[in-house]
């Protein structure tokens, strides 16, 4: 595409959401319902930055075939016989056909269901049965690697899978540092994700009706709705997040892609139940002091107590839905403790209870957006620094310097 963008968001929209945060305003209302906009999204952001794709925890063994989607963009994480996670475009080169249909278990070779192409679990072509006329065609019939599948660069982090489509690739541990210098009082390490009585992750996943700019910005960026729109926080004397002549009891958070904000969890005891777990804290080192609200940008989202942690994927799936993935987190001596099972179970519904809510404010910002009085919004420089800040990201992928 063009590297103008001009036709999509004018200049003067441009121009008043780069103003500072007091006179800016927010990305306009196309941004959230056009395809256009959208396209050149999954060009300049999904296509060039570390993506958080899916959870890994049902693709542990040799021979688990994971599939999934990024933007419309079929791809596979295949476990090999040397028990590496390697992630691959599900993409035949021969016929254009997706290697596999669905996920799958102890998978000994890929065939391809529409002219019987067959790969190893390492995406190396073996058989291209017929291919030449003979039953027993083998990969020797193109020249070396020519039919093997294209890899992805791809990296295990917390049993999320990240994908990079680039070819300037920034380096995984570059894009994940800003969290681990953030939350250097946790010990990231010790850090597993919970299962219930059947041994199964505590793992959801559902879609909205929204953008995934809207999903990402309510997520872990806002901050004044929380009394407004959720039950728990209403009843709470420790919010909104402001006590005595205005100040405020949050901080936010901006390093390099890491944007969201940060409160000492103690202010919060009336707020959030305690989970019966050991703290993530370092070795003989007092629990945790700081909670955070976070979004490594694009599309990665942690909500950070004390003793749980809730990460999650946001992915675009077009302009109007968000298809949204949470895992519950915790110390690894408390992941597998059949006793905290019923107290996971009412931590999750804390957190599916906010994620309804949440969800019928958003689809409904989505639908608003359609009209045309719906044109570029305000932000609050006491709230609203958080989204600002995703704002100008989102506007700098869209907007590369010529």
């Amino acid at each position: 595409m063009s590297g103008n963008i001009d036709h999509l968001i004018s200049p003067d929209e441009q121009a008043a959401m780069r103003r500072p945060i007091g006179q800016a305003r927010t990305l306009p209302r196309q941004a959230f319902i056009s395809r256009d906009v959208y396209n050149l999204e999954t060009e300049r952001i999904y296509s060039r930055h570390w993506v958080a794709a899916v959870f890994t925890y049902d693709a542990e063994n040799p021979g688990d075939v994971k599939k999934f989607d990024v933007c419309g963009m079929p791809f596979i994480a295949v476990r090999g016989t040397d028990k590496t996670l390697r992630t691959f475009h599900n993409i035949c080169p021969y016929d254009g056909c997706p290697v596999v249909l669905e996920s799958n278990k102890a998978m000994e070779k890929l065939v391809v269901p529409y002219h019987g192409w067959e790969y190893s679990l390492d995406g190396k072509l073996v058989a291209m049965p017929y291919w030449n006329g003979h039953e027993d065609c083998t990969a020797d019939a193109l020249a070396p690697g020519e039919g093997d599948l294209k890899q992805v660069k791809s990296v295990v982090w917390q049993g999320l899978l990240f994908i990079n489509l680039s070819d300037n690739a920034e380096p995984f541990n570059d894009y994940i540092q800003p969290v681990i210098n953030l939350l250097e009082e946790y010990d990231l390490e010790k850090l597993e994700i919970a299962r219930d009585q059947e041994g199964m992750p505590f793992l959801t996943e559902d879609t909205i009706d929204t953008n995934w700019k809207t999903y990402c910005e309510n997520a872990c960026l806002n901050v004044l709705h929380e009394s407004f729109t959720h039950r728990m926080y209403n009843e709470s004397p420790d919010v909104p997040r402001v006590v005595g002549d205005g100040n405020r009891t949050f901080q936010p958070v901006h390093d390099g892609a890491l944007v969201g904000f940060s409160y000492n969890h103690a202010e919060l005891t009336d707020t959030y139940p305690e989970l019966p777990c050991p703290p993530l804290s370092r070795t003989d080192k007092p629990s945790p002091k700081s909670g955070y609200f976070l979004t490594l940008y694009p599309n990665l989202y942690l909500v950070v107590m004390p003793n749980i942690i809730e990460i999650g994927i946001a992915l675009p799936d077009g302009p109007g839905k968000t298809i949204e993935m949470r895992g519950y987190y915790c110390h690894k001596s408390a992941a597998n403790d059949p006793a905290l099972v019923e107290a996971f179970d009412e931590f999750a519904e804390m957190f599916e209870e906010a994620a309804r809510e949440d969800n019928a404010i958003t689809e409904a910002i989505q639908k608003a957006r359609r009209s045309p009085v719906c044109a570029q919004q305000y932000f609050s420089p006491f709230w609203d620094q958080p989204h600002y800040n995703f704002t100008r990201l989102v506007l700098d992928d869209l907007t590369p310097c010529d």
